[in-house]
């Protein structure tokens, strides 16, 4: 789990310890963190997982019927 405290927001270090290793964790997590405050709270974490299934549907359009 993400949230290793259980504090209902996830830590830049927290997201580090998980998705550290993606080449572009900290882009996502800063779009993800959009009030800035260097946490990512439920709201912001539902908001920025359904940018990322916009973008996969975007990708499926492309694949042909």
């Amino acid at each position: 789990e993400v949230d290793a405290n259980n504090d209902g927001e996830i830590s830049y270090s927290e997201a580090q310890a998980v998705f550290g290793q993606e080449p572009d964790f900290d882009e996502r997590f800063n779009e993800a963190d959009s009030n800035n405050d260097g946490k990512v709270n439920m709201t912001e974490w539902e908001d920025a997982d359904s940018d990322d299934d916009d973008d996969d549907d975007d990708d499926d359009q492309n694949d042909g019927p």
